[in-house]
């Protein structure tokens, strides 16, 4: 579904945009005073009409408004990140990103004179901890930093930001830091940007490094992550590996095991005043706003900051490589590697040129290795991209082998497809078609908020011109492919690569962080600051909800009075989308997931599957088959322009697939097999079919696949006959696009297969979840550092006047069980639990919350998490502030374009004609703590519940959990069912 989406905001952006911005015209750079007198600047012919200005103390800040859905994509950005990190207390831009959301004397404080020493005191005990190297001694400090913390803990409330933004309505809020910045960004409705740009202001002024402690144990759970993460600790060693000398190798963002061990508030305060100052910040805007009053709001509030000179940090270059460099690691998951060249840094001709050969190579279609190795089955999987760096660019290629293939040999197989880059062995239109979809992927990033934000981040972090990111695309089109070659041949030679081998296990030299005895620390929520008391006074404009009406926003016809067809018109560009969706899945038969990829490897009567993909490639679309428990989705999107010919080969696709192509289906059957094989041993993996067993008993959903025995005898007819009778069952379509509907009508009835009595197939019943009698706990091995818990419960059937209730109840219950979980007792990186509505109305209202934690934390997670959603404490003011949270989320939030037709194909899954998001206002709206309580009480605090456990068997006390249920083994046989 990602690559449906990201297409389909290429596409709608590509037409969107003004015909100056395709042909690279951006005008001369202009300066001009607004009304407020502030001067900024901006390019002719910017399709976003971007804003830059810089205040007198050096604060950047870009304004792009939009105003089509009163929301804002917001960022603050400092241009800092771990590469500027002390060699010797690495990690610190990644502490400070926690602790900046804790507040300061003002924000969070409750007495800040009797908090100050205190704080002090612990900044004080951890230089002592960090130089000390007697063990004993070590556990002493921190059993003082914890009783010191626990005092300090009463005078503040560390989560009172991330809750101010929660109440403004604010989605996604978050941060980021990498190896040249640091990001704090949320996503907020249109009203409350003064709101905003005050509590902005106050983070940064005097931040207090509240709960240090808790935060620690925080990042150490994030490390734990990464260590369980096979290629995402590759990706890890990988920087390592290729950057010998330079700080993105020899300090990543996270810092060094030691480093996270022995912390250094001292040195983290240091960092903050070097590196957080005006000159070295960009504040970035992209939505629903006034630039003249934004600009107005961020002036007056961030005047405090003093422009001050940033340090330089120096830096030791690389030398050119001249032998591959070679490193092999154990880490949990399936054998892989990551391999990768190194070129000059963001804005270079290097790294313009490898922009343009990552999508040669591939872009999901027709690249090199698309044709060579992922379509003709090679390798188990092959992908690629290009890591942006301020002072280098990296192309990075992921491997997975394929049953019976060595890491080695398939190193040997992309090394020759790059020979054949080196030589030129591709079709030439294959250039101008990666500029014109790198151009589309240009488009589709300003065609959002986010995406915008995202260019507008990189823009000012790595120095590169407005204009210049802009017109970036469109100067690749003058590049020749004999300039590729040329360029290919000099750098990606068979010697100037690092790769690292990742083989399955454990890596045996990873150092254990042991869990420290943590008090849980208070978090006050339901007090408020002072300063807090007098934001809440400023008045915002309310905005009004605006909810789909089904009957005006949408049209309906059916084709040959069989098939239900809903469409929305696209009026502003030459785009379509439609989907085909069929009820016909995995629990019909158990073949269809098979169907899927053989539909995509096996080609048809006239073009085998290369060739397939590049007709639809030529046309401007692309399509694409998913197959869940229920529904089979066939994909179609691109130029409208080619609506009907795109319809007809799709047609063709599905009637005439090769059912003979025995050798094909031969090789998926083969990496069907490995993948089986690799799946078990993932631990996500692992627990996403855990659960399913959990929740659906021995008969689970997923388990419905062939045998081995079954798959071995398989033959291509039989699975070509579950793509080619796919209209033989009930289906329907929903469409975006500028066709009008007796047009598509037309179309559709003239070149899409219908029969007259497409059979209608219920659900299986055989698959419906399980009725919880009683407690259970299960457990099954992982053999990794976390340990995942997973808490289930089944709350009955769906009912719309339900789901009002639930989603207040989920705004509270989220914020409480991650404040107890990660920030009060420090036992998670990842706590979160909501109350899931049901895809269709036959299905039940679920209960999940998950934990990841230390296995030698997993009985204090366990406890916890399970104490809490027996006893949840109810809050007046918290209920307040979840209830104004939801409220101002729905009444900024709108459905445009492909949205409109996708809500009402979920409102027919559910067999209602409204939008559920009208329902569920009208009842929060309405609701009052005592409501919220009662269904609660009713509904989930003494519900039967099934609690999973995934992680190291060595330890984990089985007889231990016999407090919460009946203890029960699973085994992988027992969820995989292969």
């Amino acid at each position: 579904m990602r690559k449906y989406y990201n297409f389909c905001t290429v596409l709608v952006f590509y037409f969107l945009l003004s015909t100056a911005y395709v042909h690279g015209q951006i005008g001369d750079k202009k300066t001009q005073k607004d009304s407020n007198g502030y001067v900024y600047t901006y390019f002719e012919n910017d399709p976003i009409q971007l804003r830059i200005y810089t205040l007198e103390n050096g604060l950047n800040v870009y304004l792009a408004p939009d105003n089509r859905t009163p929301r804002i994509q917001t960022s603050i950005v400092v241009k800092a990140g771990s590469r500027h990190d002390p060699a010797n207390a690495t990690g610190l831009a990644h502490y400070l990103e926690h602790l900046l959301f804790h507040g300061t004397d003002k924000l969070g404080a409750l007495d800040a004179q009797m908090e100050k020493p205190l704080l002090q005191e612990i900044k004080t005990l951890f230089e002592e901890y960090r130089e000390t190297s007697d063990e004993e001694k070590k556990k002493d400090i921190y059993a003082t930093i914890d009783s010191v913390s626990n005092i300090a803990s009463r005078y503040g409330i560390p989560g009172e930001l991330r809750s101010m933004l929660i109440e403004m309505g604010g989605r996604n809020i978050n941060a980021f830091t990498n190896f040249d910045r640091t990001g704090y960004v949320s996503n907020i409705p249109s009203n409350q940007l003064e709101k905003w740009v005050a509590l902005e202001a106050e983070r940064f002024r005097n931040p207090q490094f509240r709960a240090f402690h808790t935060q620690l144990e925080a990042v150490f759970e994030e490390m734990n992550t990464i260590i369980d993460n096979g290629p995402r600790y590759a990706l890890f060693q990988f920087f390592e590996t290729i950057f010998e000398n330079h700080r993105y190798g020899t300090q990543t963002a996270i810092g060094q095991i030691e480093h996270i061990k022995n912390p250094s508030l001292v040195e983290i305060d240091k960092y903050y005043k070097n590196f957080y100052v005006p000159n070295n910040m960009a504040i970035i805007l992209a939505g629903d706003f006034d630039p003249e009053k934004a600009i107005q709001f961020i002036a007056d509030d961030f005047s405090y900051m003093k422009y001050r000179k940033v340090p330089a940090v120096s830096v030791t270059k690389e030398r050119p490589l001249k032998k591959p460099k070679v490193r092999t690691i154990t880490a949990p998951g399936a054998e892989m590697f990551r391999m990768g060249y190194l070129f000059d840094g963001v804005g270079s001709y290097a790294e313009r040129m490898t922009e343009l050969i990552d999508i040669i190579l591939m872009n999901g279609d027709a690249g090199i290795f698309d044709i060579n190795i992922n379509k003709a089955q090679k390798a188990q999987n092959v992908s690629t991209y290009k890591e942006d760096l301020a002072d280098y660019t990296m192309h990075i290629i992921t491997a997975t082998p394929k049953a019976g293939q060595t890491l080695v040999e398939l190193k040997d197989l992309i090394l020759s497809e790059i020979e054949n880059l080196r030589n030129g062995n591709f079709p030439d239109w294959l250039v101008e078609a990666g500029v014109n979809q790198l151009l589309l992927r240009r488009m589709s990033s300003m065609f959002s908020n986010g995406g915008k934000y995202g260019l507008i981040l990189d823009s000012y972090s790595f120095d590169v011109p407005w204009n210049k990111k802009l017109e970036e695309i469109e100067e690749l089109k003058n590049i020749t492919k004999q300039e590729i070659v040329n360029f290919a041949k000099e750098h990606y030679r068979g010697d100037n690569y690092a790769i690292v081998y990742k083989k399955t296990g454990l890596d045996e030299k990873v150092k254990k962080i042991e869990k420290p005895t943590i008090t849980p620390i208070s978090l006050n929520d339901d007090k408020k600051s002072e300063f807090r008391k007098g934001l809440d006074q400023l008045k915002t404009a309310p905005l009004e909800p605006d909810f789909l009406d089904f009957s005006k926003d949408l049209e309906i016809v059916q084709l040959n009075n069989r098939v239900e067809v809903a469409a929305t018109e696209n009026n502003v560009n030459d785009y379509f989308a439609i989907n085909i969706m069929f009820n016909y899945a995995r629990n019909h038969n158990k073949y269809m997931d098979l169907a899927d990829d053989y539909f995509k490897v096996a080609g048809t009567t006239k073009f085998s599957a290369a060739e397939l993909q590049q007709e639809f490639f030529k046309l401007g679309c692309s399509y694409d088959m998913v197959v869940n428990a229920d529904e089979t989705t066939v994909f179609l999107w691109g130029l409208a322009e080619n609506f009907e010919k795109a319809i007809q080969l799709l047609e063709h696709a599905l009637s005439e697939i090769d059912s003979s192509n025995d050798e094909a289906l031969e090789k998926l059957v083969e990496r069907t097999l490995k993948r089986r094989v690799n799946m078990k041993k993932n631990k996500n993996t692992i627990r996403t079919y855990a659960s399913n067993r959990i929740l659906y008993g021995e008969h689970s959903t997923l388990k419905n696949v062939p045998s081995e025995e079954e798959l071995k005898v398989l033959k291509a007819k039989k699975i070509g006959e579950k793509i080619t009778k796919l209209f033989n069952y009930d289906h329907r379509i929903i469409y975006f696009g500028p066709e009008k509907i007796s047009s598509l009508k037309t179309k559709l009835e003239k070149n899409l297969e219908t029969v007259d009595n497409p059979e209608k197939i219920n659900r299986s019943e055989r698959f419906t979840y399980q009725n919880f009698e009683s407690n259970k706990i299960y457990f099954i091995d992982s053999g990794t550092q976390q340990t995942d818990i997973v808490f289930w419960a089944n709350l009955g059937a769906f009912d719309t006047e339900k789901v009002g209730m639930i989603e207040l109840f989920n705004q509270y219950f989220s914020i409480l069980f991650f404040g107890e979980i990660r920030e009060s007792r420090g036992l998670a990186y990842s706590a979160f639990g909501r109350i899931n509505t049901p895809t269709y109305s036959d299905r039940s209202f679920l209960f999940r919350s998950y934990i990841g934690t230390q296995s030698d934390k997993y009985a204090s997670a366990l406890k916890a998490g399970y104490e809490l959603i027996r006893n949840l404490p109810f809050d007046e003011r918290q209920f307040e502030n979840a209830k104004k949270a939801k409220l101002e989320q729905l009444r900024s939030s709108r459905l445009i374009n492909f949205s409109i037709v996708n809500e009402y194909r979920k409102s027919k899954r559910l067999d209602i004609d409204f939008d559920l998001r009208a329902k569920i206002y009208d009842v929060v709206e309405k609701m009052d703590m005592d409501d919220l309580k009662r269904f609660y009480e009713t509904s989930l605090k003494n519900e039967p519940m099934h609690i999973l456990l995934v992680g190291d068997k060595s330890r984990i006390d089985l007889m231990g959990l016999e407090n919460y249920g009946e203890v029960l083994n699973l085994s992988l046989g027992d969820i995989f069912g292969f």
